[in-house]
């Protein structure tokens, strides 16, 4: 992520530990993730928090007030996150539809766009499908524990785990 860049971050706990990151940076982060606040200790970063009814469970802020303000808004760069990727068909999955909503409205304001996922979400499928794997410039995932049996997205960059 450049400096000045608009950027947008998904909800889910995976966003954290990259929110955390790019709140030092000179940029703009557009969010409709509450838990990205609790990081915001200080932040270098413009924030603005898409508003709308609050769903305490998930730690986000969606429904049609929130779908409206994110139109309003173009990104250099989005990341996602996701409850679940099917390799074999290629496919990318959502827990909920009031997220869907959001991420395909910020997919399709953004220039290029990221998926965030850990490697236990792959070969899981999701409730809801959300996109397939070639929408994303690259999938990040940390590395695989265990011998997989299913092919990887040709987009997949692995990442060491922090210890």
């Amino acid at each position: 992520v450049e400096e000045e860049e608009s950027v947008f971050i998904d909800g889910g706990t995976t966003m954290i530990p990259l929110a955390a990151q790019l709140l030092r940076k000179n940029i703009r982060i557009i969010t409709y993730n509450t838990m990205v606040l609790k990081k915001a200790i200080k932040p270098t970063a413009q924030i603005i928090l898409i508003g709308g009814e609050y769903y305490p469970s998930y730690h986000m802020n969606l429904g049609p007030m929130a779908q409206d303000m994110l139109k309003q808004f173009y990104f250099d760069r989005a990341f996602f996150g996701c409850s679940g990727i099917e390799p074999e068909h290629q496919i990318v999955y959502t827990t909920e539809t009031q997220s869907l909503s959001m991420k395909r409205i910020a997919m399709e304001n953004s220039k290029k766009n990221y998926l965030l996922v850990d490697s236990s979400k792959f070969t899981t499928r999701g409730f809801v499908r959300f996109c397939n794997t070639d929408n994303f410039e690259n999938i990040i995932s940390n590395r695989f524990e265990q011998d997989r049996v299913f092919p990887l997205p040709g987009n997949l960059i692995m990442v060491p785990d922090k210890k």
